[in-house]
């Protein structure tokens, strides 16, 4: 069956972030932007605004939907005396429109202000609530892009492929509706949001979790990913309204999202386990069929005597399937094979000088033959499953087996 969503390629996930944004000045045109940038002179048509003492942005924010960018204030201060001060900022300085101001927020709780610059040819609005009327007024602040070429690359900067690792073979970026990244600069956390409006989200929402479910939280409805300390979550919270929300965060305003390589360890690639208690960890790979299991005498003792101190690679073709399980410390590696109905087990030896050494407590040529069946057209085929797993460890880690082996859990 095809997949309900397609595999997302990299430029098409530029393509995708590369929206309509707008173009303040040519210092934005950063590399790397990180999102501390968004709030700095080449991004921030509001930069060198004097606010008032009390005054504190709360959230930056800017909206691929309707082209945006938004400070949301806090102030401490009333309702009369924002509007007052907001007013002036904005070049407002007429009794008249600060008295309709004034008796708008006193009486509904709410003004808006809208200013235009005939110099810039853009339009600053301005939304102050004081429903309470207790000396705290919140202000959104924001004006529509005039040009995109900062902002696209902003955007694009900022989203990393990497993190989402195999769940672009499901989820096609392209296709997302609004693209939208956010900032808390009291806090210091940034999160660039996605959001898909799928007629079939609920049947998505199923197929993704059957795909990914140990990565599924039901408290929250939701995929969650670490890349190192970006995460990355599938949202379905939404599902029946047809929207489904990929986000990716991280608890630093410091650091541009897509240039983002997290520190080399077993827990940044993925790998689960409790130490302590089985002296493994584990990595799932449901997409390509693949599960590895890495133990280590150093995190305890694993009481299946079989993996201690190894890589244990398993991998399902269909109905059959293999196991390698690799020691490093012995250069050896033990082979078990299923096809149909039949079974092969034996061992490689001398890994390392190259004078290859296969044992088996039955038949070798029998076993030959097993492996033969799954791996017709190698001329090699009792070393073939070796082969295949050296060659997945060494495209998805970027490594070879005795490397990944030596990588500490964290």
């Amino acid at each position: 069956m095809e997949r309900i969503l397609k595999k997302a390629l990299a430029c098409v996930v530029a393509a995708a972030l590369l929206g309509g944004f707008g173009v303040l000045s040519a210092g934005a045109q950063e590399a790397n932007p990180t999102p501390a940038d968004l709030l700095g002179e080449g991004y921030n048509p509001f930069y060198g605004m004097e606010f008032p003492d009390g005054y504190t942005i709360d959230w930056v924010f800017y909206n691929q939907g309707d082209h945006t960018y938004h400070l949301d204030i806090d102030a401490q201060a009333s309702g009369e005396t924002v509007v007052t001060e907001m007013l002036r900022l904005l070049g407002y300085d007429d009794p008249d429109s600060i008295s309709r101001c004034v008796e708008s927020i006193q009486n509904a709780g709410a003004a808006g202000i809208e200013s235009y610059s005939a110099d810039t040819g853009a339009t600053v609005s301005c939304d102050i609530k004081d429903y309470e009327h207790n000396g705290s007024c919140s202000i959104d602040l924001y004006q529509t892009a005039q040009d995109s070429a900062a902002y696209d690359s902003f955007m694009a900067a900022n989203f990393n492929l990497e993190a989402i690792g195999t769940l672009a073979e499901y989820l096609d970026i392209s296709a997302a509706d609004e693209t939208e990244f956010n900032i808390k600069p009291e806090t210091g956390f940034a999160m660039m949001m996605l959001t898909f409006s799928l007629p079939n989200a609920k049947e998505i929402r199923a197929e993704l979790i059957d795909a990914f479910q140990d990565d599924y939280t039901q408290d929250g409805d939701c995929l969650e990913f670490w890349y190192g300390d970006l995460q990355t979550s599938v949202r379905f919270d939404s599902v029946i309204d047809g929207l489904i929300i990929l986000q990716q965060h991280m608890d630093t305003t410091d650091v541009c999202f897509g240039s983002y390589v997290p520190p080399i360890t077993l827990r940044n690639f993925g790998f689960k386990g409790d130490l302590e208690e089985n002296a493994k960890c584990g990595f799932s790979d449901k997409v390509n069929g693949v599960y590895i299991l890495l133990s280590k005498s150093e995190w305890g003792e694993n009481e299946n005597t079989d993996e201690r101190n190894a890589i244990r690679f398993m991998k399902d073709i269909g109905e059959d399937g293999y196991m390698v399980t690799y020691y490093p410390d012995g250069d050896r590696a033990a082979i078990q094979l299923s096809v149909g109905e039949d079974t092969a087990k034996y061992v490689v030896c001398n890994l390392t000088d190259g004078g290859l050494l296969y044992l088996t407590d039955g038949s070798l040529s029998d076993a030959r033959e097993t492996v033969q069946r799954m791996f017709p057209d190698s001329d090699n085929a009792l070393y073939e499953p070796l082969t295949s797993f050296e060659a997945y460890i060494t495209e998805t880690f970027g490594m070879s087996p005795n490397e990944l082996y030596a990588v500490v859990y964290e």
